[in-house]
């Protein structure tokens, strides 16, 4: 995703993003084109409750506060399905069961998109991040 990249819901299981959209993955990473016009990459498998942009990255959280989504550059991680493959489409965040990092009854309750950075705020108070550390953007270095 690039700048002045939007997206908008047309259902609870849809969102259409436009703007500078990654398209391709190559060797020196994502490719983007200029859409103006809202594009369908994919259909979501839940109820969406929020969504939340940056200039890389897109992410959708659900109703269960247990499953997210997420498609863009992949390059820090930000994706959240443990490589740095790019994601054209939207991408299940597999990261916080994989390493069982949310307790049985924590739930997301907000995302909160960053420049090559995520943070998930959780039910209990919690803040989890994922992506480029470069600077100490998720708490340490």
């Amino acid at each position: 995703m690039g700048v002045a990249t939007a997206v908008v819901s047309v259902s609870q299981t849809q969102l259409y993003p436009w703007g500078s959209l990654t398209t391709t993955i190559t060797s020196g990473g994502p490719s983007n084109i200029l859409v103006s016009y809202p594009y369908d990459i994919g259909v979501i498998s839940c109820s969406i409750v929020q969504v939340s942009i940056s200039n890389y990255n897109a992410y959708a959280l659900c109703a269960d506060g247990v499953t997210m989504y997420a498609y863009g550059d992949n390059t820090f991680y930000q994706v959240g399905d443990g490589t740095t493959t790019s994601r054209t489409a939207y991408t299940l965040i597999t990261t916080f069961s994989t390493n069982a990092i949310l307790s049985d009854s924590e739930t997301v309750s907000r995302i909160i998109a960053g420049d090559r950075v995520v943070y998930f705020k959780t039910s209990t108070g919690r803040l989890l991040g994922l992506g480029d550390n470069t600077n100490g953007q998720l708490g340490g270095m």
